[in-house]
This record gives structure tokens, C-alpha cells and sequence, in this order.
């Protein structure tokens, strides 16, 4: 795995891999970020667990729903809005190169996902109900 560095952080490249099949995140890959967490693209993991994407440009908030759950996630913020509850996080979603980066950790469970990090591949692995 490459490794970037810049001026202001260090950043890891990971893989994301959902039921068991890896995730295309196109131009926008996953990363690890100085709090040692793995950010992802909110459209690119938001579709593969099955939500449905929303963006208030506005608030600055991505949202996704996945049937009656709403998950809420403010950019620059470290919380998550899960149906209603105010949740803290330990790291905050971002905006990279005109993309939402949210912790995948976070966000996964919030929808009733498990994750485990594979440390030997820097690996994220996230099992649903339906793909369990």
C-alpha cells in the first residue's frame, strides 16, 4: 500500500471490501486518516451497503437512509445523527478534493453492519445481515 504525505498529515491507502466484495471508489480511495481512522467516500460506501444518498450543500450534512434508519453525518463535526440521536465519534467527516470522506466504522454500524480491520492486508471487511 502506497503511503501519502503531505504538509499537514500522512495519509494510508486501505481497501474496503462489503459481503465480500471489494469496493470501486472510482477517483476517490479510501484512506486512513491522522486520527487512525479509515474514511471512505459517503456516496461509495452508502450505495454498496444499500442507502440511499442525500447532500445538504447548506448544512454541510450527508445523510443516508436505509429504510426507516436515517443516519446524519455533519462535515467538520464529531457526531453522528443516528434516527434522531446525537451521537460522538472520535474522528470527523471531510471534504478532499471536492469529495464527503466519512469513518466507515461509524457509519457501517449505524446501519446494523459489522466491520473488523484486517491489519496484514489493510483491509476494512463489512458484513450485513444480507451478506452474512
Amino acid at each position: 500500500m502506497a503511503n501519502y504525505n503531505s504538509a499537514s498529515t500522512a495519509v494510508e491507502y486501505v481497501k474496503i471490501v462489503v459481503n465480500g466484495e471489494q469496493m470501486n471508489p472510482g477517483d476517490a480511495p479510501p484512506f486512513i486518516n491522522k486520527n487512525n481512522r479509515v474514511m471512505v467516500p459517503f456516496r461509495a460506501i452508502a450505495e454498496k451497503l444499500g442507502a440511499t444518498v442525500q447532500w445538504d450543500p447548506e448544512e454541510r450534512i450527508a445523510a443516508l437512509s436505509q429504510g426507516q434508519k436515517l443516519v446524519r453525518v455533519p462535515v467538520g463535526q464529531q457526531v453522528i445523527e443516528v434516527d434522531g440521536n446525537v451521537q460522538a465519534m472520535d474522528t470527523l467527516a471531510v471534504i478532499k478534493s471536492s469529495r464527503t470522506y466519512i469513518p466507515v466504522r461509524a457509519v457501517s454500524q449505524a446501519l446494523g453492519a459489522t466491520v473488523e480491520w484486517d491489519q496484514a492486508n489493510k483491509t476494512v471487511i463489512v458484513k450485513t445481515d444480507a451478506g452474512q
